[in-house]
């Protein structure tokens, strides 16, 4: 086993959202590049609408049945999966197990996995730990810009609906540290993520029981598929 894959199996179990997996598994099910995401999309989209048995009432009634609301829904939860998967990643590499782990988008392969999808690396390249302003800014530009210009190539999401999506995906990460007991943790981070982004007040920064939370500006719209709304959702006030 490389370095590489052995740094992606150890971050693989510490999170829900930290497993990216290896190069021989992008090669080995024909993992596709993101830079014609659509067919992400559309394998999203067939998902997150097919019928559950049993969805609770006020679930249902949230349900879209537009076609071309499916398709803005499908490419909002892709676009944060995708975000989210490599920012928890990336966090926990670099204070969890002291290893920067360097992601650029062209990196990025999917593939489909029954109902959801895969994400993976096509190349691993390791160093040592960044300084956050450094790791965050280098996401940003490297990763994130790449994925909003993709995603905005084939759909109507606006720009300011998919950089809220991964100021979420830096901001939970965030919270993923903290559960980790590391001395870095979303408070100390927030004022740096905001700083990467290029747009402002997607979201804002609270205490709550005695610990540190967020709250979104912008609705990832997973509430439209049937599913709960998140704590930090913007549209969420029984809090």
């Amino acid at each position: 086993m490389s370095a590489g894959d052995d740094l992606l199996a150890r971050l693989a179990p510490l999170d829900l959202r930290s497993r990216l997996e290896s190069p021989a598994a992008c090669e080995s099910n024909d993992g596709r590049s993101l830079d014609h995401p659509t067919p992400l999309f559309h394998h999203t989209a067939a998902g997150l609408f097919t019928p559950i048995p049993g969805m609770p009432t006020e679930l249902a009634t949230n349900v879209t049945t537009d076609p071309e609301r499916h398709e803005l829904v499908a490419a909002s939860v892709a676009f944060q999966s995708v975000t989210g998967r490599v920012a928890t990643t990336c966090f926990l590499a670099n204070a969890v197990v002291g290893q920067r782990l360097l992601i650029e988008f062209g990196d990025l392969r999917w593939w489909p996995d029954r109902s959801s999808s895969a994400l993976g690396l096509a190349d691993v390249r390791i160093e040592d730990p960044a300084a956050w302003d450094t790791l965050i800014r280098q996401l940003v530009d490297d990763v994130f810009t790449p994925w909003v210009g993709a995603t905005r190539a084939v759909t109507s999401i606006g720009e300011r609906h998919l950089w809220g999506n991964a100021a979420t995906s830096l901001l939970v990460a965030g919270t993923s540290l903290q559960r980790h007991g590391t001395d870095v943790g979303l408070a100390d981070l927030a004022p740096t993520i905001a700083a990467a982004l290029p747009l402002g007040d997607l979201f804002v920064i609270g205490e709550e029981d005695g610990g540190t939370e967020f709250r979104r500006t912008t609705c990832c719209l997973i509430d439209q598929a049937g599913v709960t709304r998140c704590h930090e959702c913007s549209l969420q006030v029984d809090r």
